[in-house]
């Protein structure tokens, strides 16, 4: 590097830390050293390893409440102003857990926007492109949840320039969390509510904006709803079982909330939220299992009667259930198994002062002799109940001798 003064050029060292005399009628071309700085704590930051950063923010992502959308959002935000990298990372987290709150327009506008971003980052198709660009045209200037100070937009499904079809690669692994109630979440922000009157409205506007899926949880903070049609209007249950018959690579259904059924015993035309489109859910997961309205004493596999029945009806609906996971005690000789049942996951809850845990609640013993969990296997691999309990539950030895007798593996989750 030089430095030239009056025509005349002169060596300037670079490893000089005292500062350059100018004085006046000098020229003085040179280049900006570099001098050393305190990192910053974005230094710091970059620093961790992009899997740790994942799993972090996925913690994060996971325990903020879904009925607070403008929190969840506020994070999203916050996150991908650190850097590239904590953007990047958080796209990839929000895109593969999919947080959603019944009428919530700002978790539309969200999942629209990094939809979009996604399709546009690895489509090579320049009509995908365009139709992206075109969209936002459409859209105007107005933010979206993932910017700072966005505003209310409408957000119905014919808006969309992009076809749901290009969006749904992009989630068809994803995660879908849903948070739904009879009663308005949403009453408290009332500005957070779309244009959509009804449940099933905004799940159409939803499967626009996320069309697939693999895994879906449901929670219905009121329970879902088996009662007359009367009650399934008023309830969001049966929009939220129609749409999530229509997740083409739905495999994994939770069901987090328990089934409330006024009637023990309901006429034959009484609305059933569930479909046999369902048919393709392999792992279905049940906080509880609806009780049997049933009079008279059961036999496994069979059917309960004459009546309408919750638990005979509910599993009708999943005919392609190979695990099934039970979440509290039930009685399993009244359960109507699938065809394809492999695998019973029982959850073992505490029963007495000493917490003690216990499996008689389930009466496994009883459902084995019945013909729980009875007939070929593909493959020819056993069949399997796991239960979920930090020791050996009471019962654990008598079921343990029925499920050898019946050539079923009994083992506790590790």
């Amino acid at each position: 590097m030089s430095r030239i003064v009056n025509g005349k050029e002169s060596e300037l060292a670079m490893a000089s830390s005292t500062p350059l005399q100018i004085g006046t009628g000098e020229c003085v071309e040179v280049e900006r050293v570099a001098h050393p700085r305190a990192p910053s704590p974005q230094a710091n930051v970059k620093s961790v390893p992009v899997e740790i950063l994942e799993m972090i923010l996925i913690q994060v992502w996971l325990r903020l409440p879904a009925s607070e959308p403008r929190t969840r959002w506020a994070f999203f935000r916050t996150a991908c102003l650190v850097d590239h990298c904590w953007g990047d990372v958080m796209h990839r987290v929000a895109q593969r857990h999919v947080m959603v709150c019944l009428h919530s327009t700002s978790d539309l506008k969200g999942y629209r926007a990094i939809g979009q971003r996604l399709l546009q980052m690895h489509s090579r198709d320049p009509a995908i492109a365009a139709g992206v660009r075109q969209d936002a045209a459409n859209r105007g200037p107005h933010p979206t949840p993932l910017q700072p100070g966005h505003t209310r937009e409408s957000t119905g499904p014919n808006q969309l320039a992009i076809p749901p079809h290009l969006l749904a690669p992009i989630f068809h692994r994803s995660s879908l969390h849903l948070l739904a109630s009879s009663v308005d979440i949403l009453a408290s922000t009332p500005d957070e509510r779309g244009g959509e009157t009804t449940a099933m409205e905004y799940l159409d506007s939803l499967r626009c904006v996320v069309p697939d899926c693999a895994r879906l949880s449901i929670v219905m903070l009121d329970g879902f709803n088996l009662d007359t049609p009367e009650s399934c209007k008023r309830n969001p249950t049966a929009a939220t079982f129609k749409f999530a018959g229509q997740l083409p690579s739905l495999t994994h259904l939770d069901l987090a909330s328990p089934f409330q059924t006024a009637h023990a015993h309901q006429p034959a035309g009484v609305c059933l939220p569930i479909s046999a489109e369902l048919s393709n859910v392999r792992h279905l997961r049940l906080a509880t299992y609806p009780a049997c309205a049933c009079a008279k004493p059961q036999v496994t596999g069979m059917p309960h009667g004459s009546g309408w029945c919750p638990a005979e009806a509910l599993m009708a609906s999943f005919s392609g259930v190979k695990h099934l996971h039970i979440g509290s005690p039930y009685r399993l000789k009244n359960i109507l198994p699938p065809p394809a049942l492999h695998t019973l996951t029982l959850d073992i809850t505490q029963v007495n002062a000493n917490r003690q845990h216990s499996m008689l609640g389930y009466k496994l013993v009883e459902a084995l002799t019945d013909g729980l969990l009875r007939g070929p296997t593909p493959y020819g691999a056993p069949k399997k109940v796991v239960v979920n309990s930090p020791e050996e539950p009471l019962g654990w030895g008598p079921a343990k001798v029925a499920c050898e007798e019946s050539g079923v593996v009994l083992c506790r989750a590790s």
